[in-house]
């Protein structure tokens, strides 16, 4: 028998080997299962998620869905628009691209329409210091994490 966490991670590890006929017992100290992903429903109706990480439509996630009957549940985002962060009670662009590689691609990102150079400067989600910060960070590599310590965004910015 092996125990896994109700987590994102641990249930989908404990999906597997389920699948693969391994006994498999799923515990959580909170009362729901997901870790820090959690849906919300507003009184209007509005359905939003809340967690550390969003997550691209990879095959893997389409086939869990799948093999779990949930996959009528799945809500993908338009890949045209940017993703956004609520903070403060405000919500905020992030930085995005249409994808791709070369040096067009890179240039888009920093100077396109919802690119990193209109959200450093127009964009109130980083404070000044964050900004000078990640604008520094773009041009010159920073320290790693300290050993043993995984660094917040709050310490890095």
């Amino acid at each position: 028998m092996f125990s896994s966490t109700g987590r994102i991670s641990g249930s989908t590890l404990a999906h597997n080997l389920h699948q693969s006929n391994i006994p498999v017992l799923l515990t959580e100290a909170r009362s729901y299962l997901g870790g820090n992903v959690k849906s919300h429903r507003t009184e209007d109706g509005f359905l939003w998620e809340e967690g550390p990480n969003s997550f691209a439509t990879q095959p893997s996630i389409v086939r869990i869905a799948y093999e779990l009957g949930i996959a009528d549940q799945l809500v993908f985002a338009d890949e045209s628009l940017p993703p956004w962060v609520n903070f403060g009670g405000k919500l905020h662009p992030l930085p995005k691209g249409q994808g791709g590689k070369g040096p067009a691609r890179q240039l888009e990102l920093v100077f396109g329409p919802n690119g990193v150079l209109k959200f450093g400067l127009v964009g109130d989600l980083l404070s000044w210091p964050g900004k000078i910060r990640a604008g520094i960070g773009a041009f010159v590599a920073h320290s790693p994490a300290p050993e043993n310590k995984d660094e917040t965004i709050r310490e890095w910015v």
